[in-house]
């Protein structure tokens, strides 16, 4: 049985009524009903985990393998992070090595924005937020169980964002899913972690199909690393489209 689950109160996260009319004393502001829609995307400058089960969910969905939707970064050990040999694929220095990684989502390296973030006529957009991360999903609130208590580090809104008693309910099954989804990913990465070997294509090669039979979903499709060019030139050559090589 899950542990009791509730959101924690925070001045830019006021409790509101079904029109958005606040229900708490803890807010300057006005709080917006459904802000994401004017915000230019504050939240997609901030960093993103991702655990093993949003990475296949991610990957998965926008069809591309591991190492082009996702980037591997190297951390000081913690309970969510794997031990991992350095990679030149994805960790070109030795500087700052730790011997332990995790995975976020890719960032533009000058003005720190998510790489999923686009622009449509003015408007900041997510290009994946079908299958954006649980920690995307779970933004900006902040919860506890009697465990554990997670969120945000700083909530980026312009505004209060309003929650209604819809919103929470929704925010609620997104914490939940996230909880869930980190269980799996750090029973898993606790199982790497005590193994003799620690390559990146080993990493993935366990984890991720430990981690999908836990929640009982498919691999199929997901490849590690891949050529876009090779690709298609094989699939031409399949079609019949190019010759075969002499």
């Amino acid at each position: 049985m899950s542990e009791p689950l509730r959101l924690t109160p925070h001045p830019l996260t006021p409790r509101c009524d079904e029109n958005g009319a606040p229900q708490t004393k803890i807010a300057p502001y006005k709080p917006v009903v459904e802000p994401c829609r004017a915000c230019p995307g504050h939240c997609c400058h901030l960093r993103v985990k991702v655990s093993l089960l949003d990475a296949i969910e991610l990957c998965r969905t926008i069809d591309v393998p591991l190492l082009a939707a996702l980037r591997v970064r190297t951390v000081k050990p913690h309970e969510h992070s794997f031990r991992v040999e350095r990679d030149p694929r994805v960790i070109e220095s030795v500087d700052g090595w730790t011997g332990h990684a995790e995975l976020e989502l890719p960032r533009d390296e000058d003005s720190g924005r998510c790489h999923y973030l686009t622009d449509v006529g003015g408007f900041q957009r997510c290009a994946v937020y079908g299958a954006r991360p649980t920690g995307c999903r779970t933004y900006p609130v902040g919860w506890t169980t009697e465990t554990q208590r997670g969120g945000p580090g700083a909530v980026a809104c312009p505004v209060p964002y309003a929650l209604r008693p819809q919103d929470e309910r929704r925010f609620l099954e997104h914490v939940q899913l996230a909880i869930d989804r980190w269980a799996i990913h750090d029973a898993v990465v606790a199982a790497w972690n005590e193994r003799d070997a620690h390559g990146l294509d080993d990493f993935f090669a366990f984890a991720i199909d430990a981690a999908a039979e836990r929640a009982g979903e498919s691999t199929a499709r997901l490849e590690v690393e891949g050529d876009a060019e090779r690709e298609l030139y094989a699939q031409q050559i399949a079609s019949g489209v190019l010759p075969p090589p002499a």
